[in-house]
């Protein structure tokens, strides 16, 4: 459930409530969502969309959960992604078909031109090794 604070005025609030819905599974295919979006009427003074339109602040709750997915079922947090990554025809949160989806191309572009693999196993054997610093990379979507 996702609860704007909004203003007296319509402006901006209810698209930003709107976005929120649509972006609440974040990049992942989740068939059981179910989303509800609520712009609250306030004496607050007007608000904006600054940066993202909604989609920042349900973000990161959608990534972070990904991230302890993985960590409950022991996987890799990007391998538990790319098994769930929105696809070609697949459904949003609020059931809009999904069109032009290139998210696995991109995934797999960036994957190999940063050589991912090879660095992942470098720093893991370096871990092994060093206790007093620890190495790492991270990726995002």
């Amino acid at each position: 459930e996702c609860l704007a604070v909004g203003s007296a005025y319509t402006g901006k609030a209810c698209p930003v409530t709107y976005r929120m819905a649509v972006e609440a599974t974040g990049l992942e295919y989740v068939p059981s969502v179910d989303t509800l979006s609520t712009c609250v009427f306030t004496n607050n003074v007007y608000s904006d969309a600054w940066r993202g339109l909604g989609s920042p602040q349900v973000d990161v709750c959608s990534e972070s959960l990904m991230d302890e997915v993985a960590a409950e079922v022991g996987r890799d947090p990007m391998e538990v992604r790319r098994l769930n990554m929105v696809k070609e025809g697949g459904l949003s949160s609020i059931g809009q078909t999904r069109k032009d989806v290139t998210l696995g191309k991109c995934d797999d572009a960036v994957e190999k031109a940063a050589d991912l693999t090879r660095r992942k196993a470098e720093a893991e054997g370096y871990n092994r090794t060093h206790t007093d610093k620890q190495r790492g990379g991270g990726m995002a979507w």
